[in-house]
């Protein structure tokens, strides 16, 4: 029924129009119940682009692949590293740094069912460019040893890392991707484009699993006590009887900022995009940072010593007003607006990495909204940061 009276009024204006017709010539007023009977008779009669199919499946397929987040750390000789990898079936991606620097190089590669690894290390000027490599074998179900080699002269050294669980939670990403489509009998098509990260948190703490269960929940769907999944198909928009071929796309998303130190800072993002009757975009984001010891949830007064955050709300303005100079005067079609800094959360609106704070200023257009990341290096706020909390490993 729900689908039927969407179609009727989207609809509606064209197949009003011969009762429209018949009130002028009779001069008098159709009940409201009749005029719907009557319009509706009229669809029968007029090929509009009826649907054929006007449901989607009210439970989510198999998952197209399963996806595990860990984090090594190590060293290579003697310059301690920390790796973390994103393993979907025998592909890796991921990241490493060394822990003295903090910058990320990104990587790629394989793992046979051996356990034999081989990681590419992209240039951070050029992804096509491969700079270094390492070669090795899961020697346990957590320790990976073997060969880095520094291509452009064939340096060669040993490296080990051990994934530990005590400092770093378990994560499960289920990857979903589907099409669901409502055909017209003229042979066009609106579509429903789904990809769906549903991230999956496990630990020695249950307040952590539950914890994070529960934002994860409260981004997709209102009801947060049913399970993951029967939010996630509540959530997916009903566009039945919309712009005949529209594509709609629905992404949900879990990006991982650092698992490690006995920290979790994560974001899910929730986003909606649709081309007719123009491109535009929804999104809602949230963010995930918890004390994988506690379960806890870890806000910024957390972070920084008694009396600090005055300076620290600050600098980020300063920082803000900075970013926004750069754009004066410029022609802004998209209209965009900003969110007014004395209303903003900086208590919760950030994710920790392990070398910067980055908090997240929300902007508004004519098409849609976004994000943009204000950074602060540890260096740059080491003065004010409580050594004695969750930043503890900031030397």
């Amino acid at each position: 029924m729900k689908s039927i009276l969407s179609i009727y009024s989207f609809l509606s204006p064209l197949t009003m129009l011969p009762v429209l017709l018949y009130d002028q010539y009779h001069r008098r007023i159709i009940p409201q119940t009749s005029r719907i009977l009557f319009s509706l008779l009229c669809l029968g009669f007029i090929n509009l682009g009826f649907l054929n199919s006007v449901s989607i499946a009210q439970t989510l397929p198999q998952p197209t692949s399963i996806s595990q987040h860990r984090t090594f750390q190590g060293t290579i000789h003697t310059y301690p590293i920390t790796m973390q990898l994103v393993i979907t079936n025998n592909k890796v991606t991921g990241s490493y740094y060394y822990d003295r620097v903090g910058d990320p190089l990104s990587l790629y590669g394989s793992i046979k069912n051996d356990g034999t690894i081989h990681l590419e290390v992209t240039s951070p000027d050029d992804y096509d460019k491969t700079i270094e490599s390492f070669v090795g074998r899961f020697s346990a179900a957590n320790t990976i040893t073997g060969t880095w080699v520094m291509l452009k002269n064939n340096k060669k050294l040993s490296f080990s890392v051990n994934e530990s669980a005590q400092s770093s939670a378990s994560i499960s990403v289920k990857n979903y991707k589907f099409e669901r489509c409502y055909n017209y009998t003229d042979d066009s098509s609106t579509c429903l484009q789904v990809n769906i990260s549903e991230p999956e948190i496990s630990s020695q703490r249950v307040a952590l699993t539950r914890n994070v269960a529960k934002q994860v929940k409260s981004v997709i769907c209102e009801d947060i006590v049913i399970s993951t999944r029967d939010c996630i198909m509540q959530s997916l928009p009903d566009f039945s009887g919309g712009w005949a071929g529209n594509v709609y796309e629905y992404t949900f998303s879990f990006n991982l900022s650092l698992n490690q130190f006995g920290i979790l800072s994560a974001s899910v993002n929730k986003t909606e995009e649709w081309n007719l009757p123009r491109p535009n975009s929804q999104s809602e984001i949230r963010f995930l940072n918890y004390s994988v010891n506690t379960g806890n949830p870890i806000t910024s007064r957390d972070l920084f010593l008694p009396g600090a955050m005055p300076f620290i709300e600050n600098l980020i303005k300063r920082k803000i007003n900075t970013y926004l100079k750069q754009y004066e005067g410029e022609e802004d079609p998209a209209e965009t607006t900003y969110e007014d800094l004395d209303k903003l959360n900086f208590d919760t609106s950030f994710s920790i990495s392990p070398k910067a704070l980055i908090y997240h200023y929300p902007y508004y257009h004519r098409f849609g909204n976004g994000h943009a990341e204000i950074t602060l290096p540890y260096d740059e706020i080491k003065r004010w940061i409580n050594l004695n909390g969750p930043l503890g490993f900031v030397k």
